[in-house]
C-alpha cells in the first residue's frame, strides 16, 4: 500500500512528510504553512526497500525519485529500511 508525501523546504533544509493516501497534497501543503514544496508524489516499502515515484497533480510537482527516497530513508533513520538502487 502507498501513502503520499511531500518534500518541503523548512528553513535551509528539506524535510519529507508522509500521509495517507486520502489526504490531498494541497491539503498537506496547507497544514504545513504553506511551505515550499519542491517534491511529491506517492511513497511505498517493497521489501525493505523505500520507493518514491509519481507526481502531484493537485500541486503540479513530480517525484524525485531515489533522492526522495534517500531523504526519507534518513529521516526514518530506521537500520531495517534501505532505498532501492
Amino acid at each position: 500500500m502507498a501513502m503520499k508525501y511531500l518534500i518541503l523546504t523548512i528553513g535551509d533544509r528539506e524535510k519529507p512528510f508522509l500521509f495517507p493516501e486520502t489526504v490531498g497534497h494541497v491539503e498537506m501543503a496547507r497544514v504545513a504553512d504553506r511551505r515550499e514544496a519542491v517534491s511529491a508524489g506517492f511513497v511505498k516499502l517493497d521489501g525493505r526497500k523505500i520507493v518514491c515515484f509519481g507526481r502531484s497533480e493537485e500541486l503540479d510537482i513530480e517525484s524525485r525519485g531515489y533522492d526522495d527516497s534517500l531523504l526519507i530513508c534518513y529521516y526514518l533513520a530506521s537500520k531495517q529500511a534501505s532505498v532501492e538502487d
